[in-house]
């Protein structure tokens, strides 16, 4: 019984992916866009770190002059305006194919329940419906603006991040490809929680919009029967439920930051401890001549390298959104 409800759940989320994937081309080239331009953003993050470790190298070691630094200040500021255009645009061009998807998929819906007729439509409940066609359509928003976008980011940047600073050092990339990973592993093992815990909070908060949708169109007869202060009492539990449910999402939620934040922290920590040690002569190995310019460079660039990591986890819940 165990072994055929659990193919059941995965026959569901993947029938849950291809509906989502097959929603994307909907979102045309904006949402080609909004998945692209944080890309090229990460890209010219490296040549903004890249100068800036330059600028700070050449003041601190080598003694030189402001003045002369102008050309990289001025390109750091360019790259760094540039960053935030682009990211104006990524977040614009992802709200307007997350737009273009829903209402497609709300014209969809719409059509498919005005079809059989309003006998069908008397044997479904209103509030099932209701929340069908506003809660579970808007919550796309979320996966195609923001989650999606993200995804792609942790697959690629980090990879990119590592191969930017082999050049430099081939330690710190390594040490990059091998800490990476080792957030979305934990944050997998911390969400098994987390996934039943959300869609039981999802069922819960579809069931109260049900119920109350339910109840207010028979409001009257309610009355007349006196049951309002008895329903009224089921409401007030049915909540208190859904209540519960939301803060054990949330526990979950702040266990699972915490995951994050120490394994971040600690391959930040531990780039910076080889980069100190290299400098005071207690590390050397073939192929790692480490200046004050390539070890700024690494340092500068290692919390970038788990920052889409960390910005696929904010947003992961817009994942389970859009699934339930």
């Amino acid at each position: 019984m165990t072994t055929s409800t659990d193919e059941q759940e995965m026959g569901e989320d993947g029938g849950d992916r291809k509906a989502l994937s097959a929603l994307r081309r909907h979102g045309g080239i904006a949402l080609g866009i909004a998945v692209a331009l944080p890309i090229l953003s990460g890209l010219l993050l490296i040549g903004q770190v890249l100068l800036l470790s330059q600028v700070l190298g050449r003041a601190i070691e080598d003694g030189v002059p402001l003045d002369q630094l102008w050309p990289q200040i001025f390109g750091f500021a360019s790259l760094l305006a540039l960053r935030i255009a682009l990211a104006f645009a990524a977040e614009w061009a992802g709200s307007l194919a997350a737009e273009k998807i829903k209402r497609t998929v709300r014209d969809s819906l719409t059509t498919r329940l005005l079809a059989p007729g309003p006998d069908w439509r008397q044997d479904r409940s209103s509030g099932a419906l209701a929340s069908t066609v506003v809660d579970q359509v808007e919550a796309l928003e979320g996966f195609f603006s923001r989650f999606l976008p993200a995804t792609i980011q942790a697959a690629l940047l980090p990879i990119i991040f590592a191969a930017a600073v082999m050049p430099f050092d081939w330690v710190v990339g390594l040490l990059f490809l091998f800490t990476a990973p080792l957030i979305p592993l934990f944050m997998a093992l911390v969400g098994f929680g987390a996934q039943a815990a959300s869609d039981a909070q999802a069922n819960a908060l579809s069931r109260l919009s049900e119920y109350f949708a339910d109840r207010l169109g028979g409001l009257l007869t309610l009355k007349l029967f006196g049951r309002m202060e008895i329903e009224a009492g089921a409401m007030h539990e049915a909540t208190d439920q859904l209540r519960r449910r939301t803060l054990r999402v949330l526990r979950i939620a702040f266990l699972s930051s915490a995951v994050l934040e120490f394994f971040a922290a600690l391959g930040v920590a531990g780039v910076a401890l080889y980069v100190g040690l290299s400098y005071l002569g207690m590390v050397d190995l073939p192929g790692t001549q480490l200046s004050l310019q390539s070890g700024l460079f690494c340092l500068l660039l290692a919390p970038e390298v788990y920052l889409p990591l960390r910005s696929l986890a904010a947003h992961y819940h817009d994942r389970a959104h859009a699934k339930g």
